[in-house]
């Protein structure tokens, strides 16, 4: 398991662009190269930064497919911000402070979850937890 930031400059340095954020999701999704959802191919075409096709059956899949960052208008750089957020946080975060942080008050819905998850977990979310419970489906 590869080391996670600790500190917010770590955390800036290491996902400054959108592009650091889809190579991280992709790492960690299919952390031995891809894997078809429909067919189990591990063959694809890479048609943008995202997108995928399956070689075999065509199917199209987004590393953001199935997370919460599937349909997000919201910059993954946003997001990942906004989980570092929350899991820095010791006494929890409210979206309201976070939306406002962030100024993304259109998400806040999708903010109210992601900081409730955090709550009810009761501080027990390590940082890589966090990171990576978008993928547990």
């Amino acid at each position: 398991m590869e080391t996670l930031p600790t500190t917010i400059l770590e955390f800036e340095k290491r996902f400054r662009e959108e592009e650091d954020c889809v190579v991280y999701l992709r790492r960690v999704r299919w952390p031995n190269g891809f894997i078809c959802p429909k067919c189990g191919h591990v063959e694809c075409y890479e048609l943008n930064l995202r997108l995928y096709q399956c070689a075999l059956c065509k199917k199209q899949t987004s590393v953001t497919a199935g997370t919460i960052f599937h349909k997000t208008h919201l910059p993954l750089t946003i997001w990942f911000r906004v989980i570092f957020s929350v899991a820095q946080d010791k006494g929890g975060a409210s979206s309201s402070r976070i939306a406002s942080q962030f100024s993304c008050s259109g998400s806040a819905t999708a903010l109210w979850a992601v900081t409730k998850r955090r709550k009810n977990n009761k501080g027990a979310l390590t940082g890589a937890f966090i990171y990576f419970s978008f993928l547990s489906g």
